[in-house]
């Protein structure tokens, strides 16, 4: 019986041979099959990606239009913001790529005037200390790991509701709606229309930057 089992030769040598080359024929089906999913994936993805830059790139202005679709840059985040200019505060269309942020004026129809783009290596964000903004015990709710407090606003200082757009709410804007954006070229504040949206982009921003700044450290 030993011998027949170690004869490859042998009824039973060749029934071992055929179950074991089975196996290997579907362990090889099962890496064959798991390499064109994700090379299709892949392929869906980076379609997705440039589809979105593409759009973006669509949008812009004629006079100042330039190919968004750079390296291996992602779309995250868009949304109007409110940006504190010298004399008043003026919307703009915001956008957050995996590398840059980048803000434009909203012209006629879905388009848009380029502005300015920032790399998200040189940015620094902060937001202000809201005295209003507390937890259930009372006590002043901390910025977000990775983000400074900045002093430059205050309660008493914040815009009024209209001055942002919306007429029909009286008295000033809460500074946890408002982010600073500070660059080697370019510092401003940003007011969102909400606590949750300052806190989405301030999040998102600082991903980006924890992201970029680590490949630089590898």
């Amino acid at each position: 019986v030993k011998a027949l089992e170690a004869d490859p030769n042998s009824p039973e040598g060749f029934l071992d041979n055929g179950n074991e080359a089975l196996e290997q024929t579907k362990v090889l089906a099962m890496q064959v099959n798991n390499d064109v999913k994700g090379s299709t994936e892949d392929r869906e993805r980076e379609a997705a990606r440039t589809k979105k830059l593409l759009e973006l790139t669509m949008r812009m202005d004629v006079a100042c239009r330039f190919n968004l679709d750079v390296d291996d840059r992602t779309f995250v985040l868009e949304s109007t913001l409110h940006r504190q200019c010298r004399r008043k505060i003026k919307p703009f269309v915001f956008w957050l790529f995996s590398d840059c942020l980048m803000y434009g004026e909203a012209t006629i129809g879905h388009s848009f005037h380029f502005h300015r783009d920032m790399p998200i290596d040189k940015l620094y964000i902060s937001i202000p200390e809201d005295p209003n903004d507390k937890d259930t015990r009372g006590t002043i709710r901390p910025p977000p790991p990775g983000i400074d407090l900045c002093v430059a606003v205050t309660a008493s200082t914040a815009p009024l509701w209209g001055e942002i757009g919306v007429r029909d709410v009286p008295g000033r804007v809460p500074v946890s709606f408002c982010f600073q954006v500070q660059a080697p070229s370019k510092s401003f504040f940003v007011w969102c229309e909400s606590k949750q949206e300052r806190d989405t982009w301030v999040k998102k921003i600082q991903d980006c930057i924890e992201r970029v700044r680590s490949k630089f450290e590898e």
